[in-house]
């Protein structure tokens, strides 16, 4: 199995487990409904469809769908936006390419940032 197959599953994984611990979440994805986002991170050859239906998150390595917004750029560039620190800088630095839906991508992008985790719960049903 290809490794942006296997990644591409991860990703969707870990992402509806995050999405699940925010509760404001779920309302954030119902305006992506029907959107397809392409996310290729151009320094390890991997690209990954976003899309979103009845407010769920899927994640796959392929869609046939018309994509509605594409971000690419390198792996350092993405965990920087993902991590909030210097997010505006990757983008006018050229880190950060979007095309298509330039609103959507940058729904996606604070979407993404936006998640309040509220890690008590999960951790408390563990222990």
């Amino acid at each position: 199995m290809p490794l942006n197959q296997v990644s591409a599953a991860m990703i969707q994984s870990v992402a509806r487990k995050v999405i699940a611990l925010d509760p404001e979440a779920a309302n954030g994805l119902s305006s992506f409904d029907d959107k397809v986002i392409k996310i290729e991170i151009e320094d390890f050859g991997l690209c990954y469809f976003f899309s979103f239906e009845g407010g769920t998150l899927t994640v796959s390595n392929d869609d046939s769908r018309p994509v509605s917004a594409a971000i690419n750029g390198n792996l350092a560039a993405f965990m920087a936006a993902a991590a909030n620190k210097h997010s505006v800088d990757s983008i006018f630095k050229g880190e950060l390419h979007f095309s298509g839906e330039i609103g959507t991508a940058k729904r996606f992008q604070e979407f993404a940032q936006s998640l309040e985790i509220d890690w008590q719960e999960p951790i408390a049903r563990a222990l």
